[in-house]
This record gives structure tokens, sequence and C-alpha cells, in this order.
């Protein structure tokens, strides 16, 4: 079957329409920069120190400090996670992403977690935020 010369730039078309309405439905991640001064100090952060989402949006987590080696996001009480994994790791040049909230994360309610950070030297800081899921899609 031939179709009409005029059928394939409308199904081009169709298509195009159809991706861009999936990209404006997918949020941005709210953005997480993990900051550790590996001095034994347990001067580390993330920032910001609270993180308010979206049931829609993910989280990406970062880290530009040069002492990171690596960094993993683990929850300090396992049954309360809103996330179907335990545990993200990530490193300077490859960032950590949580997935979008289960359905039965509740919102408002912070989730406490901790970021373990390797130290280039060898040495592990443990920073203490929290999540918070908010309304909206």
């Amino acid at each position: 079957m031939q179709l009409p010369a005029l059928a394939l730039p409308l199904i081009l078309l169709l298509g195009a329409v159809s991706a861009s309405e999936r990209t404006a439905q997918t949020p941005p991640p709210q953005r997480a920069n993990i900051t550790a001064v590996c001095n034994g100090s347990g001067n580390g952060a993330v920032n910001p120190p609270r993180i308010n989402m979206r049931r829609a949006e993910h989280i990406e987590w970062s880290a530009n400090s040069p002492q990171v080696a690596s960094f993993t996001i683990t929850p300090k009480v396992a049954e309360n996670w809103p996330f179907a994994a335990m545990s993200f790791s990530g490193t300077p040049q490859a960032p950590a992403v949580t997935p979008q909230p289960l359905a039965t994360a509740l919102e408002n309610h912070p989730y406490a977690y901790n970021v373990t950070v390797l130290c280039t030297d060898g040495t592990v800081e443990v920073i203490d935020p929290d999540i918070i899921i908010g309304r909206g899609a």
C-alpha cells in the first residue's frame, strides 16, 4: 500500500507534536548539590538543605567539591522511604538520580536521609538533610 504524498509529512508532524507534549509534561529535575569539606569537621552540606519536590519530579544529585570521590544517598528509616530503591550513588562525574516518588509517599512529610561521602583522602563524611514531597503533578 502506498501512502499519498501528503500523508508522510502529516504523520511526522503528529509524531513531533506527541513527542513535544511528552517533553512538556516531564518537569525538570530538582537539583541538589553535595559539598564536603573532608577534613573531619563534619562541615559537609547539601544545597538546598531541605528538598521540596512534587510527585512528578525526580532529584539529580551532584557533587562539585574536589574532595569528593563518591557519595551515596540512603534513608534513615527504610520503611519510611518514598522511593523504590534504597540507595542512590554518584560521583562528581556521574550524578545520582532518584526517580519519581512512589504513589504511596506521604505529602508534606519530611523524609530523613543521609548522604555518605567518600572523600579522596579516604575519610568519610555523613550529611543529614531532608526531602519533602508536596502536592502537584
